[in-house]
């Protein structure tokens, strides 16, 4: 078989990759407002963003984000110690293996001259790394198995990824060990270097002195006499190049032990090629498939993590912006601590939607930017509507990504081609996301109008939605009141419509209630009490206080809808019915 064929064909593969996920950073769009700038427009802000932050107070802030953040995974630390741990296994080990073993006649030749392999320490670091890689993906593979949360998730990437991981160092920990005890490998060596061939004296006793101190296998016992002829011919013929003793090769050496009684059946089975083989191919493969699987977040993520740390949303060229959020959406993992951490991530299963989780919000928007819809434009609306811009998930990314940012854009984009869904549990939600991006204000801005008419329709006296005088006043004496001015510390994790027994029981929440909790909530956030004392839900309330309970932000949930019940009942000069009986307060729409 041709190696340099298959070298040359990996490369190529890897090349080819490299330049199609670079191309799609300055080609893909998130937001709307990408949609005006050219690629080539994106390049130039690139190339002149980097500049700047090369001669700019920038740089120890992006030395730093690459010496904590990329080198030792400062952001996955404050996730998890044990990710941690196992992740850099695998990071430095790899980093290891390919610089002083993969690359070695390149570099480490150039330090310890050619014959690197069997000299100290380099023999010694390089079974150490391929056990710290060992270790870390064997890491990778318990948490899977025994993480008790349910929203950490192993896809095809995953599995892939792994598979390699463990084809790539099993097969080349199982050849190093088939050479120690291999006879054809000592009698080329021997050959080669002493010019002794099986049969004569001295022959036998390297190989005897070899099967004591090397781990080769002897045909026989092993005498005194015997070791120190092999002794003196060692020293003649073998010692120059193998210094180091056996123990070095630990991991080898202990892969050898089982081989060692079929040593010779082995080599008459051709093993020891067919490992090497194994092992290069693996290698070469692995190579060519970095930029098209899961391999590329390698790249992608500390490219995330260092743009992240010196761009500023409000400084940074708008183009760089579209040209950072593309990059994030190939930096993604899918480790899922993102989803992990949402606030709204136990009501997914109440909306029936994955594109609730941050993390399936963010796998179906890197096919948006790709311009493959799929069919989810619907859901991921969704799913970017309710999110309650609480950021968790930002904070907690291991890869850096801006998700808040994200979801923004995607708002914007989706919501300015589809026309929102009266019965989504969120639709106030764009209130603090219009807050943070004001670049996709005017495209948002169209959203929110049209949210509010699905959310709270006009009387039927068709009142007009904006909020009035009497809106205003009602809104400051909920303010001024102790208990329900707390409104304003909602931010719309939908908790209190989870534990509302009402919703629970209502048939059509949107129907029967009109309004949810949370809606309530950020309908008098947004100034429009009025509309909020329309919903019947004030009315079906149970004063069961869970809703008031459960509330993280420790809004008085129950006691605004007290106070919101008592307005309208001043408002129709009639006093506030009991819970469960609304035909009597004409207050319904």
């Amino acid at each position: 078989m041709d190696l340099g064929l298959y070298a040359t064909i990996a490369l190529t593969l890897f090349g080819v990759g490299l330049l199609y996920r670079v191309a799609g950073w300055f080609t893909r769009t998130v937001g709307p407002a990408a949609l005006s700038f050219s690629p080539a427009r994106r390049l130039a802000g690139a190339a002149r963003g980097i500049a700047e932050v090369l001669v700019s107070r920038k740089l120890p802030t992006l030395a730093w984000a690459f010496l904590a953040d990329v080198l030792f995974h400062r952001r996955l630390l404050a996730e998890s110690r044990f990710r941690w741990a196992a992740h850099l296994c695998m990071y430095f080990g790899f980093v290891a293996l390919i610089l002083f073993h993969a690359l070695g006649s390149v570099v480490t030749a150039r330090l310890a001259g050619p014959d690197f392999a069997r000299l100290d320490p380099w023999l010694f670091l390089r079974d150490l790394s391929g056990a710290l890689v060992l270790l870390g993906a064997l890491g990778a593979v318990l948490r899977r198995i025994f993480t008790p949360s349910p929203r950490v998730g192993t896809g095809p990437g995953d599995v892939l990824a792994l598979f390699a991981v463990f084809l790539i160092l099993v097969s080349g920990v199982a050849l190093a060990g088939a050479k120690i005890v291999s006879p054809e490998s000592f009698q080329a060596m021997a050959d080669d270097y002493a010019g002794l061939a099986p049969g004569d004296e001295d022959y036998d006793a390297l190989l005897s002195w070899w099967s004591v101190h090397y781990g080769a296998v002897a045909p026989g016992p092993v005498d005194a006499e015997t070791l120190e002829q092999g002794l003196s011919v060692h020293e003649a013929s073998c010692r120059d190049c193998h210094l180091a003793p056996a123990s070095s090769e630990f991991l080898a050496l202990a892969a050898s032990l089982p081989l060692a009684s079929r040593a010779e059946a082995l080599d008459r089975l051709g093993v020891p090629n067919i490992l090497l083989w194994i092992h290069i191919l693996a290698a070469l493969a692995a190579l060519a498939l970095v930029p098209w699987t899961k391999f590329f977040h390698i790249i992608a993520s500390s490219l995330s993590v260092l743009a992240n740390a010196v761009m500023d949303p409000e400084t940074s060229l708008p183009e760089n912006i579209a040209t950072r959020q593309a990059l994030e959406l190939s930096a993604c993992t899918r480790c899922m601590a993102c989803t992990a951490h949402c606030s709204m991530a136990p009501a997914a299963a109440w909306y029936e939607n994955p594109d609730i989780l941050p993390s399936e919000k963010l796998a179906h928007l890197r096919s948006l930017g790709r311009g493959v819809s799929g069919g989810k434009q619907a859901g991921l609306l969704e799913g970017v509507s309710v999110c309650t811009s609480c950021d968790r998930c930002t904070v907690n990314c291991p890869a850096g990504i801006n998700l808040a940012e994200l979801w923004c854009s995607a708002l914007a984009r989706l919501t300015d081609e589809a026309p929102p869904e009266p019965t989504q549990a969120g639709p106030l939600g764009f209130a603090p996301m219009l807050l943070a991006n004001p670049r996709e204000a005017a495209f948002l801005s169209r959203h929110a109008a049209r949210l509010q008419k699905a959310l709270c329709p006009p009387a039927e006296t068709n009142e007009p939605l904006e909020a009035t005088s009497g809106d205003r006043e009602a809104r400051d004496r909920l303010s001024a009141a102790a208990l329900s001015g707390t409104f304003s510390r909602c931010y719309n994790c939908e908790q209190c419509t989870n534990a509302c027994p009402v919703v629970e029981e209502a048939r059509d929440a949107a129907e029967d209630l009109g309004l949810t909790p949370s809606q309530i909530m950020r309908a008098v956030g947004l100034g429009l009490p009025g509309p909020a004392r329309r919903a019947p839900m004030l009315w079906k309330c149970l004063t069961c206080y869970r809703c008031q309970e459960v509330c993280p932000s420790d809004v008085a949930v129950a006691d605004v809808l007290t106070e919101l019940r008592n307005q309208a009942a001043r408002e129709t000069g009639k006093s506030a019915p009991g819970p469960k009986a609304p035909e009597t307060t004409g207050a319904r729409p």
